[in-house]
């Protein structure tokens, strides 16, 4: 068979026009190249992605995070950063999560936590024992919790346990409680003063408390019940009160 001759400006558009469709970039002989598929990483292993997103949302960059599931699947880009759809963080509980929308949608649940200085019991102390200066030292502290820790004497020397505490523990807040002054039954005097007068009452209390609590007495004199702070040992005053309603 005879070649077939192209001749004139035509023979050279159609030469043109074959090697584009052949060589070009994009032309119809060009394969596009597939999207890469993601890479499966554990959680852990993407913590500088999320210590990012987090110090997005205020996160201090010296807090300590703790994953719930450090090594739960994640699919994560295979060429590119790790990017989140939803951040959520909790200052208070220092709670965050994470999503991760991808062919499989991720949840990264954890918690953030700073270290502080902090009262940290230096001995086992007993549920209702009273605690002093001598029982606890103060150091450095991750609060396992969402409770503040002690991190003045004032508020736990003197105070009782409410639960036990382990040596080497730190101490939360929610871990001490002022010491019971007020129990109920007590026979309490209560104090009413104002200015040029001072009055006091005899009464049975209804509820219990400690210095600065709230409770509630039974005036013996008047069958009524007053409620009035405790200031001392079976000692309560009342705020506010006039004599008439005393």
């Amino acid at each position: 068979m005879k070649p077939i001759r192209l001749t004139g400006a035509l023979g050279y558009l159609m030469v043109a026009l074959w090697f584009l469709l052949l060589v070009a970039p994009g032309g119809a002989s060009a394969e596009t190249a597939p999207s890469a598929a993601p890479r499966y990483v554990a959680a852990a292993d993407i913590m500088p992605d999320i210590e990012a997103a987090l110090a997005e949302r205020g996160v201090d960059p010296s807090a300590e995070i703790a994953l719930a599931d450090p090594d739960a699947l994640v699919a994560a880009p295979a060429d590119a950063a790790v990017t989140f759809s939803s951040v959520s963080y909790n200052p208070a509980s220092g709670r965050f999560v994470l999503r991760l929308d991808g062919q499989t949608p991720t949840v990264i649940a954890g918690v953030a936590r700073l270290r502080q200085r902090a009262a940290v019991a230096n001995r086992l102390i007993a549920r209702g024992e009273t605690i002093g200066d001598e029982d606890i030292d103060w150091a450095d502290a991750l609060n396992p919790s969402a409770s503040p820790l002690a991190v003045r004497e004032e508020q736990i020397v003197g105070k009782i346990a409410r639960r036990p505490l382990a040596a080497g523990a730190p101490v939360r807040l929610a871990d001490v409680a002022a010491p019971i002054l007020v129990r109920r039954g007590d026979t309490v005097t209560m104090v009413l003063e104002s200015p040029g007068i001072r009055l006091t009452q005899q009464g049975v209390a209804v509820t219990e408390g400690g210095a600065g609590d709230l409770v509630e007495i039974r005036n013996l004199a008047s069958d009524r019940i007053i409620k009035a702070v405790v200031v001392a040992e079976r000692l309560a005053r009342l705020p506010g009160r006039t004599a008439q309603g005393f």
